[in-house]
């Protein structure tokens, strides 16, 4: 049996990418909101958030180009699944997808370009 693991979406950005560097590396992060689907469109209205992190050119293009509320193609990712101890000692385990790709589809329109 052959496995994959492959991530795509098209979502808004829930808030600005935050972007860190370290050693020279930038790394971006970010939220979707992703609308939940099925065949007939039943669940509409519904979203999922899933958390996506880009590392160095890929970062720096999020950086530059992407906003909250633009709408942002995931074309190449996977879900990697980090543990950690929190705060108050739990173990917790979180799903981040790191980026290979991604694209711009359509900037946020303000309230002006609306009317």
């Amino acid at each position: 049996m052959v496995t994959k693991n492959s991530f795509n979406c098209i979502g808004r950005l829930t808030a600005d990418p935050e972007v860190f560097e370290t050693n020279g590396v930038k790394r971006a992060e970010f939220s979707l909101a992703v609308e939940k689907s099925d065949s007939n469109n039943s669940e509409k209205g519904n979203v999922n958030f899933f958390d996506f992190i880009a590392w160095r050119g890929v970062a720096e293009y999020i950086e530059n180009n992407f906003h909250k509320g633009d709408l942002i193609e995931v074309v190449d990712a996977y879900a990697n699944v980090r543990e950690f101890v929190d705060n108050e000692g739990n173990k917790r385990r979180k799903t981040e997808y790191q980026i290979n790709r991604a694209y711009m589809l359509s900037k946020k329109r303000s309230f002006s370009e609306s009317e």
